[in-house]
C-alpha cells in the first residue's frame, strides 16, 4: 500500500547514492522545516520539474509558453499515459513506445469514426485525438502491441 504524504500517495521507490555533503544538506533542511528527508526530497523534485532551468516544460499546440507537460501527460493508466505523451510529446517516446504508437496510429480499430472526417491520404496517418481513442480495445491489445514492439 502506498504510503500517504504530503506530496500524495507514495507507491514506487527509487534507491539514490548521493555525496555525503549533499545528504547532510538534505538533513540540515529537513530538521530546519521538520519534515523528513523523503519529504524535502519530494518538494525539491516537483519544484525542479516545473522550472525553467532544466525542468519539465514544454510547447504545447499554439501556445507561446512553455507549460509544465507532466500534468498533461500523467494518468494511472499506462496505456493512456503513453497516448497523451505521444498526442502531446512525442519526441518524449521511448523506441519501444514510438513502435507501439505507431500500430496504434495506423489501427482504425482503436478510433472512433468522427462524424465529418476525412480519409486520410496515401502514404499518411490520420489526425488522431485522444477523444476518438477506444481505450477498452486498445487495452486489450495493449500486452501484444509491447510485446511485438520489444521484440
Amino acid at each position: 500500500m502506498p504510503k500517504k504524504s504530503p506530496g500524495g500517495p507514495r507507491g514506487a521507490v527509487l534507491n539514490v547514492r548521493v555525496p555525503t555533503r549533499l545528504k547532510f544538506g538534505l538533513d540540515l533542511v529537513a530538521r530546519r522545516y521538520r519534515e523528513s528527508v523523503s519529504d524535502v526530497i519530494i518538494r525539491a523534485l516537483n519544484d525542479h520539474m516545473s522550472s525553467e532551468n532544466g525542468g519539465l516544460l514544454g510547447y504545447v499546440g499554439d501556445n507561446e509558453h512553455a507549460v509544465n507537460l507532466l500534468p498533461l501527460v500523467w494518468d494511472d493508466n499506462e496505456v493512456l499515459r503513453t497516448v497523451k505523451l505521444a498526442l502531446i510529446q512525442p519526441e518524449l517516446l521511448t523506441k519501444t513506445e514510438e513502435l507501439v504508437w505507431a500500430a496504434v496510429q495506423a489501427d482504425d480499430k482503436y478510433w472512433a469514426k468522427s462524424p465529418g472526417a476525412k480519409k486520410a491520404k496515401a502514404g499518411s496517418l490520420p489526425n488522431r485525438e485522444l477523444a476518438a481513442l477506444q481505450l477498452e480495445v486498445l487495452e486489450a491489445d495493449w500486452p501484444e502491441l509491447v510485446k511485438a514492439a520489444s521484440a
